[in-house]
């Protein structure tokens, strides 16, 4: 009992924030160790980025038709890959310098994750947690990216979908009724770019929907549903700019449906991301159900409806 009140004490906080300093500075090192090298394809599907990046810097369009030969397949959407290459063009790259481009990528995800550490930690501050525990938080978010956070479009869409859920807290804890379109537009400007980044983006407004349908906040409900739907109309001008509706329908809707099949989701079940995060999982979803079913605040519940869909 002496040891457990110690270690909740000051010095327990300590030497567990030093520990994650010291996790988080070994992680860095490696992940700067790792932006010049020539291996290509350490997280899957990189070639598929960075060759999405040249397209877009050489001004031809990302999405091609892929019923008509020669054609490609970008199953992603396009922030990320316009992202970095108007990084790429701003700093005078070649298209023709791959390697040059696989470095700025990296250079540019990596910044991109230490960001949304940063609005990770934020967002532990405003559910209530002390600086130590929401520190803990980001750095063992940080720590444990696995490796295709390190070039794929995963991490631009991680950072707009933490700081959608850092924008939508305010609406969470807004008495119901109260909430106006100016103080939800930026959490839907944010899930926009998620959806528009990578396709589970829509996990952001499955939650606030899930939310507002709990909180039986109808009207808000509506007014969340009417400003999302006129933001991703007008994102849709993305697509247009980078291949025409059509084939960004053919590559990101219909290029992912082409892998979806009971092979591909029995080797999803028993792969080693989902065995190693399964007891996080479990735990979320039992915690969050209690908090579902039983009395809770507003912001209790937004949580536990996160915990139980992501």
């Amino acid at each position: 009992m002496k040891l457990l009140a110690l270690l909740d004490g000051p010095w327990g906080r300590r030497l567990f924030v030093a520990g994650l300093l010291v996790a988080i500075a070994v992680t860095l090192f490696f992940r700067v160790r790792y932006v010049p090298s020539y291996n290509l394809n350490t997280g899957g599907y990189d070639q598929n980025v960075v060759y999405g990046v040249v397209r877009i810097m050489n001004g031809t369009p990302l999405y091609t038709d892929p019923e008509k030969a020669p054609f490609s397949i970008i199953q992603y959407g396009p922030v990320h890959m316009r992202l970095v290459a108007t990084v790429c063009d701003l700093l005078g790259t070649d298209p023709a310098d791959v390697q040059q481009v696989y470095v700025i990528t990296r250079s540019v995800v990596l910044l991109l994750n230490l960001l949304a550490c940063w609005v990770l930690f934020r967002v532990g501050r405003r559910l209530g947690l002390r600086a130590s525990n929401a520190f803990g938080v980001a750095a063992f978010f940080f720590t444990g990216m696995a490796v295709f956070y390190y070039m794929r479009p995963d991490s631009t869409y991680i950072l707009f979908f933490w700081l959608h859920v850092l924008a939508f807290i305010p609406v969470v804890q807004a008495e119901r009724g109260k909430s106006t379109w100016s103080s939800m537009l930026p959490s839907v400007i944010f899930g926009v770019l998620a959806v528009f980044t990578k396709q589970t983006g829509v996990i952001a407004f499955l939650l606030a929907g899930g939310f507002f349908m709990i909180q039986r906040r109808w009207r808000d409900l509506m007014l969340y549903a009417a400003l999302s739907m006129i933001t991703g109309i007008a994102a849709l001008g993305l697509l247009i700019m980078e291949g025409g509706l059509s084939n960004a329908y053919k590559n990101v809707v219909l290029g992912v449906m082409n892998d979806v099949s009971p092979e591909w989701l029995m080797a999803m079940v028993v792969s080693k991301y989902f065995l190693i995060g399964l007891p996080i999982t479990v735990l979320g979803i039992a915690a969050g159900w209690k908090w579902l079913r039983g009395p809770a605040s507003a912001i209790e519940r937004y949580v536990a409806l996160g915990a139980v869909v992501c």
